[in-house]
């Protein structure tokens, strides 16, 4: 039913690196709405630069947005960064959500020899996206389910309930129901009376 962002320490970035930034255990938000992420770091690091990263990898991963050595905030498509250096945390939003934003992200710290891109622990830490059921929509022929392959391999359900929004729902006939005139009326030979009457003309015929 959800939808996981994910975010995990990789081995390149562990050690200080694991202990110096960290985040929270889990967020989530509905499609449309937003998500927050708090990512929490070290005093001697208040003054450097934080960034938000998407992408499986921390070496090929896409910025973005990052703030600048003297700014508090900064800006991208959807995305907000607020760096709180009293309280050494930033915090990330993200607005809008839509199916498309699941992926791997990263809270980024920029240092002069190498970045701190860590998640909140040692594990993986998984943000979802939530699926309300909409309005007048059952389970049925006209529902879809869509899938997401996480990092290990394995399809996770999003949701059953993605219709087209405003689509009615519609009670569902069997594919061979009855006329609303009622059942056709058969013969004892499985023929309808119509059938068998253009049979009985046709053996009068012969004879004559």
């Amino acid at each position: 039913m959800d939808l996981p962002f994910l975010l995990w320490c990789d081995t390149a970035s562990s050690l200080a690196g694991c202990r110096a930034l960290t985040g929270p255990a889990e967020a989530s938000g509905p499609v449309g709405g937003t998500v927050s992420v708090s990512c929490a770091y070290k005093p001697e690091l208040a003054e450097a630069e934080k960034y938000w990263c998407r992408g499986s990898g921390w070496f090929y991963c896409s910025i973005l947005v990052q703030t600048a050595a003297a700014e508090d905030e900064a800006s991208g498509d959807r995305v907000w960064l607020r760096d709180d250096r009293a309280q050494h945390v930033f915090v990330v939003t993200m607005e809008n959500l839509t199916v498309g934003d699941g992926d791997t992200y990263w809270c980024g710290i920029q240092q002069p020899w190498y970045d701190l891109m860590v998640p909140p622990h040692a594990g993986l830490t998984r943000f979802h996206l939530q699926f309300p059921q909409l309005p007048g929509t059952r389970r049925g022929r006209g529902t879809r389910t869509a899938r997401y392959r996480g990092m290990e391999g394995a399809d996770r359900h999003l949701s059953p309930w993605l219709h087209r929004e405003g689509a009615a729902a519609r009670p569902l006939r069997p594919r061979h129901a009855a006329s609303p005139a009622g059942p056709r009326r058969l013969g004892a030979s499985g023929r309808s009376p119509k059938h068998l009457r253009k049979h009985q003309a046709g053996a009068r015929l012969a004879r004559g």
